[in-house]
């Protein structure tokens, strides 16, 4: 059985957050604004910022 990586690393978000003690199911698209968040208030300009997001 081939599993995407899509959905290995979405195993391995959900063990993360089980490490960590989070509760909140966490996403990949949760993920992308979370990092782009954190990297507005880090002073990166936003057309670097959508650069990383695809």
């Amino acid at each position: 059985m081939i599993i995407s990586w899509e959905n290995q690393f979405g195993c391995c978000l959900k063990e993360t957050a089980n490490l960590f003690g989070i509760k909140k199911k966490l996403t990949t698209h949760c993920l992308r604004h979370t990092f782009g968040t954190i990297m507005l208030t880090k002073g990166v300009s936003i057309e670097s910022v959508l650069l990383f997001s695809y």
